[in-house]
């Protein structure tokens, strides 16, 4: 695992800054590859404990919020679905996620997890396998990418 890169960034006790956020997800499924790719602004909220991201969901009519620690990185969505996925390396972990009123029984295992942080913006990659009702349903990398403006 991948810890963060502090090195260039001075510190106060907490840091606001506007960002340009990319994602890009790559599912692979039993019917093939798709990739889904975002861009949104939003905000970027650095800590000495941690980072983060709150941005606009156009697709998902709301708004999702990224959490990055030392451990673990958490991404909440509020839209026509809610969602609170936890990534952990080499953990299963259930995940929060409701769609049209019903609650899917969703859990997933992180692979790896990669996270840089420097002065122009950071970047976060998870690669996990996405279980439903403890059946593999797609092994998937997701792509954060943002940079300050």
């Amino acid at each position: 695992m991948q810890r963060p890169v502090r090195q260039s960034i001075t510190y106060s006790p907490l840091m606001l800054k506007k960002a340009q956020i990319t994602t890009r997800l790559l599912s692979v499924t039993d019917s093939g590859d798709e990739t889904i790719l975002t861009e949104s602004c939003g905000g970027c909220l650095i800590e000495e404990s941690g980072v983060m991201l709150r941005y606009q969901e156009e697709r998902n009519h709301g708004t999702a919020t990224l959490i990055i620690g030392d451990a673990l990185a958490q991404l909440r969505r509020k839209g026509d679905v809610d969602s609170r996925l936890t990534f952990v390396e080499g953990q299963l972990i259930p995940a929060d996620y409701v769609t049209g009123g019903n609650r899917l029984d969703f859990s997933l295992f992180t692979h790896s997890r990669t996270f840089e942080l420097d002065a122009r913006g950071g970047r976060l990659q998870l690669r996990y396998t996405l279980l439903l009702a403890g059946t593999q349903v797609a092994d998937n990398t997701l792509t954060i990418q943002w940079n300050f403006v």
